[in-house]
């Protein structure tokens, strides 16, 4: 049992052999940078709420301009995914920034967002184009439990507050 183990560290851990890639070469062993700016229309307030499977980023409140950023590195069986809630005003909507088909996005190309009304738009370093902007995602039981989150809770009801 310990023979196995020990190889499979050896083949995960070893320069490229057959077709394997260095660790350093590996997507999954690069730091992936995501940005998150506030670029909406009415200049107001925006409450950012970013997830992935493990790990829940907290709510962060940005001026309009104000950007934050968070860094991780892919899972190794390449699922890695980071959604975000996005509240102002009336609003609520919700975008997966980061989805095991993003391209990297470490230094010096992150994966920089910037947050309009009508959805998300990325910056394109490989394109022609400056940006791509993107519809919000649709709703779901996912960007129920994301809003209950980002909207406060009366002391008597916790369930999440319509919109």
């Amino acid at each position: 049992m310990i023979i196995p183990c020990l190889i499979m560290v050896t083949l995960l851990s070893s320069y490229a052999c057959d077709g394997l890639q260095t660790p350093s070469s590996s997507p999954y062993n690069q730091i992936e940078v995501v940005e998150i700016r506030n670029n909406l229309e009415e200049k107001v307030q925006l409450k950012v709420h970013c997830k992935s499977k493990d790990d829940d980023l907290g709510i962060r409140i940005l001026n309009f301009n104000e950007s934050f950023s968070f860094t991780f590195l892919r899972n190794i069986f390449q699922t890695t995914l980071f959604f975000c809630g996005f509240r102002w005003e009336n609003e609520f909507h919700w975008f997966d920034v980061f989805t095991p088909d993003t391209p990297t996005c470490v230094y010096p190309t992150p994966c920089l967002w910037f947050v309009i009304d009508s959805g998300p738009c990325k910056i394109e370093y490989d394109s022609g184009a400056l940006y791509s902007c993107y519809p919000w995602n649709k709703d779901s039981l996912r960007s129920k439990m994301i809003e209950s989150k980002l909207v406060p809770q009366s002391p008597i009801s916790t369930a999440p507050t319509p919109y």
